[in-house]
């Protein structure tokens, strides 16, 4: 496998392992919704809360990321053949995407809910 490949393999069981600590964050606090009570309507499908804080936004990207950053990581190496460049490119999606993780729980703790109906 190509080393850019590989890296968006490891950074992406790493981002998983965090999404996955979230998940025992939502154990711990023995709910899923801060700022509310469980078992309202949400988001369609989903059922995402959008009335409080919903700490399964930030799991469920934490725990796809080993799937999103490794197939970003796969596009990145089969269309930039520079590695110092596809390397940097998969740092910086890589980055952003734990960003956007951090954000959405820290929103969450907060009792913020991801899309106000």
């Amino acid at each position: 496998l190509p080393s850019s490949f590989k890296l968006s393999i490891i950074l992406g069981l790493v981002i998983f392992v965090i999404g996955s600590f979230l998940g025992g964050v939502m154990g711990g606090l023995n709910s899923h919704q801060i700022g509310g009570q469980m078992g309202e309507n949400g988001l369609p499908f989903l059922n995402w809360s959008t009335k409080f804080g919903d700490l399964r936004i930030a799991h469920f990207m934490g725990i796809h990321s080993l799937q999103i950053i490794p197939l970003f990581g796969y596009f990145v190496t089969q269309k930039i053949k520079n590695k110092n460049s596809s390397k940097l490119y998969i740092i910086v999606f890589s980055t952003i995407y734990f960003v956007l993780i951090m954000f959405l729980f820290v929103q969450a703790m907060l009792g913020l809910p991801l899309i106000a109906i």
